[in-house]
């Protein structure tokens, strides 16, 4: 049984691409897919709780897993190695896709088996480098943001970010017009009665 994974971390993504790579790669070497595995789960959640830890206990030796590339079988080199150990340990074959490669071909002898075992160690170490450099950047991306003057608590999706100072001023204006004064509205804004009084005065 030949099965193709799929796994996008957000609904936001797509697996079209992914399903677009192990199709051609199936057309070219003359494979077809029995199942398709699909879900929408973060790469860090436990193997066991994802669709793909249900369907492992179903597989044979001899089976086929094909997957897009190493890093949608998870986001750590623990939790990768694991799983093609496990995978490997059943003779279960491992087509990667983007790699181009083939894990668990037995055809290549001990060499082979070594070769795997370096491969899945390199590759998956740098796909965990690869997000945790995203994660970075991402969080520095808005210390920035929150450096400049922007709050990042009130951001909402799709629209850009709103001034700390913007937002002050729309709420203490907002309880201002409600009938609260000055010293009600600088202690639920948490700030000074002055700062207060400029934002009512700048209306």
């Amino acid at each position: 049984m030949n099965i193709g994974y799929l796994r996008v971390s957000t609904d936001q993504q797509s697996v079209n691409a992914q399903k677009s790579g192990i199709v051609k790669y199936c057309e070219d070497h003359n494979i077809t897919i029995d199942k398709w595995i699909e879900e929408k789960v973060s790469g860090v959640k436990a193997v066991r709780q994802r669709k793909l830890g249900g369907i492992i206990p179903n597989m044979h030796p001899g089976d086929t897993l094909l997957v897009a590339e190493l890093s949608r079988l998870g986001r750590s080199v623990s939790m990768i190695t694991r799983l093609i150990e496990q995978l490997l340990a059943r003779k279960i074959k491992i087509v990667l896709i983007k790699q181009h490669m083939t894990l668990g071909d037995t055809s290549g002898g001990a060499m082979a088996s070594m070769m795997d075992k370096m491969f899945i160690s390199v590759s998956a170490l740098f796909a965990e480098m690869e997000r945790e450099l995203l994660i970075s950047r991402v969080r520095e991306g808005i210390q920035c943001k929150i450096a400049s003057g922007y709050d990042w608590g009130s951001r909402i999706r799709g629209m850009k970010f709103v001034s700390k100072s913007v937002r002050l001023k729309g709420e203490a204006n907002k309880l201002f017009n409600e009938g609260l004064n000055v010293s009600v509205i600088s202690k639920q804004l948490k700030c000074s009665r002055n700062l207060v009084r400029k934002m009512l005065a700048a209306g």
